[in-house]
């Protein structure tokens, strides 16, 4: 089966050295979203910080295969934290 890698930059890189195998790339894409909604519960007050946030899924050639991005828009950014 072919591994997959999922790299997480949001000013701290987290690059994946170990990887994943699964059986597609399709299925390494669903893999990349349920993934990324941990990481938003689990970091969802950083994220407000309104720092670029994406996600790189590469092969194991180091191809990109797929890319996720999250960016926050709106009054909140701006607002205090209390």
């Amino acid at each position: 089966m072919p591994r997959y890698y999922f790299n997480v930059y949001d000013g701290v890189d987290s690059l994946d050295n170990e990887g994943i195998e699964l059986v597609s790339m399709r299925v390494a894409g669903v893999e990349a979203i349920r993934f990324a909604g941990e990481l938003f519960k689990a970091k969802a007050e950083q994220l407000l910080g309104g720092k670029p946030w994406h996600m790189e899924v590469m092969d194991e050639q180091g191809l990109l295969i797929l890319r996720l991005d999250l960016s926050l828009t709106g009054f909140l950014l701006k607002a205090p934290v209390l």
